[in-house]
């Protein structure tokens, strides 16, 4: 198992929000369930969520693939942010 240490800023009840996907995710691997967990983000700007590395160094600026899959309809968590 890898270790990997980041620092996460945001607004209060964001950053709980996040923590709760975090400890879902953890259950279900806990108990070997396989699950689909829907993080959405409000895209008007209030969120902004920062996270950087360990080292306080800003992650890669690398473009995320957007396509989005549809063929697992099971979501067991709706986590909105922002």
């Amino acid at each position: 198992m890898e270790t990997r240490t980041y620092q996460i800023s945001g607004r209060k009840e964001d950053l709980d929000i996040l923590e709760k996907a975090l400890r879902h995710i953890e259950y279900l691997g806990n108990i070997g369930a396989s699950r689909n967990i829907l993080i959405r983000i409000d895209g008007d700007g209030v969120g902004r969520i920062n996270v950087k590395d360990g080292n306080g160094n800003k992650l890669s600026d690398e473009r995320f693939n957007i396509v989005q899959s549809i063929e697992k309809t099971v979501i067991v968590g709706t986590y909105d942010i922002g």
